[in-house]
C-alpha cells in the first residue's frame, strides 16, 4: 500500500492546499474536492468540473452549524460528499480530499464517504488517495484508519515549502 495514501500535512495556513493544487495539476485520472478561501469565505471546489459551493455562511439558519469561529453549511458538505461518492463510482485512479479534520473525527463533515474511500483503497491496489490533514491531527488520523508510516507517504508543508 506504500504511496497509495499520500498525506499532505503542516500547520494551519502553511500552504497545504496550495501544494495539493500544484500536485493535482500534474496528475491525470484524478477527481475529488479541494477547499479554497476567498477573504472570510470558504468554498468546496470539484477538481474535474471546477464547480464550487460556498462552505461557510455569514449567518445561522436551518442549514448551518457552528464550529469554532465558523458557520458551516450542511448542504455544502452534502454536495462535497456526493462529488466524492461519484468519484469513487466512476473509477478515478486518484481521489484528492482537502481536508480530513475535526468534523470527520466526530463522524460528521465528509463522513462516512471518507472512510469508504479509505476502505476501497485498502482493497483496490489501483486506487490512490491524496489527503490534507493538519499536523496536529496526523497521529490521530493514522490511528483512526490503522495506518502506519511505512504504508503511506507524508509530505510536510511549512510556509509553502515541501519538507
Amino acid at each position: 500500500m506504500k504511496d497509495r495514501i499520500k498525506i499532505i500535512t503542516g500547520p494551519i495556513r502553511s500552504g497545504k492546499t496550495t501544494y495539493l493544487k500544484k500536485l493535482i495539476s500534474s496528475l491525470d485520472n484524478i477527481e475529488g474536492i479541494i477547499q479554497i478561501t476567498d477573504g472570510e469565505k470558504r468554498f468546496f471546489v470539484d477538481i474535474s468540473s471546477g464547480d464550487q459551493i460556498e462552505l461557510t455562511s455569514q449567518s445561522s439558519d436551518l442549514d448551518t452549524f457552528n464550529m469554532g469561529n465558523f458557520i458551516f453549511k450542511n448542504s455544502a458538505f452534502n454536495w462535497a460528499k456526493e462529488k466524492l461518492e461519484t468519484s469513487l463510482k466512476k473509477g478515478y485512479k486518484i481521489i484528492a480530499i482537502d481536508e480530513f479534520g475535526l468534523l470527520e473525527f466526530r463522524g460528521e463533515g465528509l463522513e462516512p464517504i471518507f472512510s469508504e474511500i479509505i476502505n476501497q483503497i485498502k482493497l483496490n491496489a489501483e486506487l490512490q488517495l491524496l489527503v490534507v490533514v493538519r499536523e496536529t491531527l496526523l497521529q490521530d488520523f493514522l490511528k483512526k484508519f490503522n495506518l502506519n508510516e511505512k504504508e503511506i507517504k507524508i509530505e510536510k508543508i511549512i510556509n509553502n515549502i515541501n519538507q
